[in-house]
């Protein structure tokens, strides 16, 4: 029997009834394509116990109430694998990790140091076809740093409900450049093999084709050719259409890694690259601090004024994040802004010049 409660999740149940039943226990075989296979053989072993121990009375009623229960009151199955993944690769000692089945929710604490911060992920009932949501919750972290942090979070969910490579958008810019190297370094395989003999078959027989244009009948045969060569493509494409319009993306561990990687685990230890003082004090406080903070593209955090003094320093032309070398992409660092800089620190070194001149002139300098 099939038991579903939407395409992203259901499963097949193959019951076995022995002609000594009730005295002999039911056996139950759990099949599924779209849940994990650790979750069905972790449900298969529960519900063949559950069987067993009420083997001696009647219990197929009892077994295909748990199973239909089970699919259809857990709104968390479609993303059990990802929940598997953040316990055992982002949770440490100390932060807590609650799961509401019915309602779909998450709770997850984050605690480093002294700092703490609560959010709730939300994932919907035909999750991972809609993506799931997120709301931080409390935590003692900067007012105006959880604003700006905010923003960004949801920056990060658009391109991740759209499907981006959200893994290559938090990779610096050197490691893209050596994954992007091993893609274009990959050995062909059998199907792109076949696909360019394809295109050089149909190439040769086009110039074939194009050498005897004065023959009627053998433009005839290239005007078919051509537009059966379209014809494929286009159906080509219309297939990959199809194909992308269903495809879904899992956002749950996405979005929960960014807050971890970003916020609660990183920033209670981070440190500012140009004064190398601590990002945040070492006494929590939901007061405004006495730094604004800022964070690159690169995902390196610097304080406020900081940054915007390590900017007007010459060079002005190429500047790099000290901390990892990436070139600095920042709404702060524009072309009006490297002009103006350039303009100041000119302007300063013109003063000073001048002082000098008319310090030595009047003997001060000795």
């Amino acid at each position: 029997m099939q038991i579903q409660r939407n395409e992203y999740c259901k499963m097949s149940a193959n019951i076995f009834c022995l002609s000594t039943y009730p005295e002999s226990n039911l056996i139950v075989e759990l099949n599924s394509h779209i849940l994990p296979h650790d979750l069905i053989d972790r449900l298969d072993h529960r519900v063949n116990k559950l069987a067993k121990k009420h083997m001696g009375q009647p219990h197929l009623i009892l077994i295909l109430d748990y199973l239909v229960s089970f699919i259809q009151d857990n709104l968390l199955l479609s993303a059990w694998k990802e929940m598997e993944k953040i316990k055992s690769e982002l949770l440490t000692p100390g932060d807590s990790f609650r799961v509401n089945e019915k309602t779909g929710q998450i709770k997850i604490k984050i605690v480093e140091g002294r700092y703490r911060i609560t959010f709730v992920v939300v994932v919907p009932d035909d999750y991972p076809k809609s993506s799931a949501s997120i709301q931080l919750g409390s935590n003692n972290f900067p007012g105006d740093l959880m604003e700006k942090f905010n923003l960004q979070l949801e920056a990060f969910k658009v391109h991740v409900e759209h499907g981006s490579d959200w893994e290559r958008l938090l990779q610096r810019r050197s490691e893209r450049t050596k994954r992007k190297k091993r893609e274009i370094e990959r050995v062909p395989n059998k199907q792109d093999v076949l696909r360019m003999k394809e295109d050089v078959g149909f190439l040769d027989k086009l110039a074939a084709y194009q050498e005897v244009s004065d023959d009627k009948k053998m433009r005839r045969q290239k005007v078919r050719m051509v537009r059966k060569e379209t014809a494929t493509e286009l159906q080509e494409a219309q297939q990959e259409e199809i194909v992308e319009s269903i495809i879904t993306y899992e956002s749950l561990y996405p979005l929960t890694y960014y807050v971890f990687n970003n916020l609660g685990r990183r920033l209670p230890n981070e440190t500012c690259k140009v004064c190398n003082e601590r990002m945040l004090s070492e006494v929590p406080t939901k007061k405004s601090s006495t730094h604004e903070f800022e964070r690159l593209l690169c995902g390196d955090w610097y304080h406020r004024e900081c940054l915007i003094q390590y900017l007007q320093q010459p060079p002005f032309d190429g500047k790099v994040c000290i901390q990892c070398n990436e070139p600095i992409s920042h709404q702060l660092f524009n072309e009006n802004f490297i002009k103006d800089a350039e303009k100041d620190w000119l302007l300063a070194e013109r003063k000073r010049a001048e002082l000098a001149e008319v310090e030595d002139f009047l003997g001060l300098g000795f």
